[in-house]
């Protein structure tokens, strides 16, 4: 259940993040890479987290109590995060401006302002890392996210019932890679 944890604790996260195109996995790697590589897992573990990812989202879509209970629980994290650091509000709100602000540097090719804003950037985010971190090791935090992700993977499963296998393999992954990869 780690691994459905990370995946949650990522798209809670993302509230704070501004907006960014992604670039599909493969693209720009050149040759093949070796599955059995430190690189060939990451790329194993990002594709599963993917995968599974997609089919919280779906599941979610799919389901007016469940994405009801995720926007309720977003708002106890985000509650328990300002309790922690009062300050979480403010810096999820100056990483709105900084993103606006990146754009605008960016666009005027102003690498010196984009380094000073990116900088900031990544001190803010590290608090509200910390912040949530502790906020969704609260006991009553923890114990809304394990029932929200019990119901949530019943559903993923439902969708697709190669999900408890993907998770196995997600969690499998991780280990090898906290680790620092294969032996």
């Amino acid at each position: 259940m780690r691994a459905i944890l990370a995946v949650l604790a990522m798209s809670l996260l993302l509230f704070a993040a501004p907006a960014r195109s992604q670039v599909p996995l493969g693209t720009g790697a050149p040759g093949p890479v070796d599955p059995t590589s430190a690189e060939g897992l990451m790329a194993e573990y990002q594709e599963v987290q993917s995968r599974l990812g997609r089919l919280q989202v779906q599941a979610i879509d799919e389901n007016a109590d469940l994405d009801a209970r995720r926007t309720e629980l977003d708002g106890l994290v985000t509650s328990a995060m300002s309790e922690i650091n009062p300050e979480s509000e403010a810096q999820i709100q100056r990483l709105t401006v900084l993103s606006d602000e990146a754009m605008v540097a960016q666009q005027a090719q102003d690498s010196a302002r984009l380094q000073e804003i990116m900088m900031e950037a990544m001190a803010i985010r590290s608090e509200l890392e910390a912040a949530q971190t502790a906020a969704v090791n609260l006991e009553d935090v923890q114990a809304q996210i394990q029932s929200f992700e019990e119901d949530l993977m019943a559903r993923v499963v439902l969708i697709d019932p190669e999900a408890p296998t993907l998770l196995a393999r997600l969690e499998e992954l991780s280990e090898v890679l906290s680790t620092g990869g294969p032996n």
